[in-house]
């Protein structure tokens, strides 16, 4: 069996975080939900699930928030604990492998996070605030992540038009790579190596391939894959990366698809794309095993399963009835 949670938007009957079982035959069955704000990101670690609170105000205050929850039973959560984010709309987050530290990142007023979290699930003060260039007229991050290692952190800035990598310890700014004029850099993936990113655009909807220097203090184009350019309403939304290394695949918003590419040693070369059953892919993410694609249909209150077999997409089963879908993630196998 797998667990799957499904983070959402407070909006159309959300009930907050979904706790989803699934069977090897890709059938999921929403099993319970734990109260949440517009829980627009989760990540996983150590045992327990991160969620962000994507709105303008958390517990009486003028912010974003951060929550921590013991996974239990069938995937059932229990709050251990929490933090203000210090700015609004924190929409991504990740998580250390043993869950010690949470990183945050504030899509208004730029501020990036570093958590300790306690033995009990205690979110503790930040050790570590990294403030994006001050100067600069619009402060926004959007999505961070850890990378190989763990000793460096990847941040998307919507201000900057840019991908940065910073020291995970010291906050000290290592590399950048700056967008071309009129792109705008939204999500990004990693390989398993940490030598190559995979930079999705939201506009002009490109997937842009940079090398990671072994130190980590530079960053070089390598590639630019073109998805098919549609009336940009919302542009593509994830990227990520299989968890053997062989594959990519990215989401598009607007045509409702998702592309595949084979990671090869001249780059990527598209394997397959698959159309939807729903509207607006908001998120989505392969199972542990990489076995099963798991899909956030947002607009259409619908949660999808596909197979995912050597870079192709087989439709398993389409969950209907969770309001306005915004994040996937999953734990491992469990042994029956």
């Amino acid at each position: 069996m797998y667990t799957v949670f499904i983070g959402t938007n407070s909006v159309r009957g959300s009930k907050g975080i979904y706790s989803l079982q699934m069977g090897i035959d890709g059938i999921p069955a929403v099993v319970s939900a734990a109260p949440a704000y517009n829980s627009g990101y989760l990540a996983p670690g150590g045992g327990r699930l991160f969620a962000v609170s994507e709105g303008m105000t958390f517990r009486g205050r003028a912010t974003g928030g951060v929550t921590a929850y013991d996974i239990g039973e069938n995937g059932t959560l229990t709050e251990t604990g929490w933090q203000y984010t210090d700015g609004q709309r924190p929409c991504c987050l990740c998580a250390k492998g043993d869950g010690s530290e949470v990183i945050v990142s504030n899509f208004f007023g730029g501020l990036l996070h570093v958590y300790p979290v306690g033995p009990d699930g205690s979110v503790k003060e930040a050790r570590l605030t990294i403030d994006e260039e001050p100067r600069i007229p619009l402060k926004a991050l959007h999505c961070v992540g850890l990378m190989p290692g763990e000793k460096v952190i990847g941040v998307v800035s919507f201000g900057r038009m840019s991908f940065i990598l910073y020291d995970a310890y010291t906050g000290e700014k290592l590399s950048e790579y700056l967008a071309p004029d009129g792109y705008h850099p939204r999500h990004f993936a990693d390989s398993p190596d940490g030598r190559t990113v995979f930079l999705l655009m939201q506009k002009p909807p490109v997937l842009q391939i940079l090398h990671v220097s072994e130190d980590c203090r530079s960053l070089t184009p390598v590639q630019a894959l073109p998805l098919p350019d549609q009336t940009a309403v919302f542009g593509p939304s994830a990227i990520r990366v299989s968890p053997d290394g062989r594959f990519a695949a990215a989401a598009h918003r607007d045509n409702n698809t998702l592309y595949c590419y084979a990671v090869t040693p001249d780059g990527l070369a598209q394997c397959s794309e698959t159309m939807l059953p729903g509207l607006v892919p908001r998120d989505f993410d392969f199972t542990p095993d990489g076995k099963f694609i798991v899909t956030a249909l947002q607009y259409s209150d619908q949660v999808s399963v596909h197979r995912f077999e050597n870079g192709k997409l087989t439709l398993c089963s389409v969950l209907d009835g969770i309001g306005s879908p915004a994040s996937v993630t999953s734990l491992k196998e469990r042994n029956e």
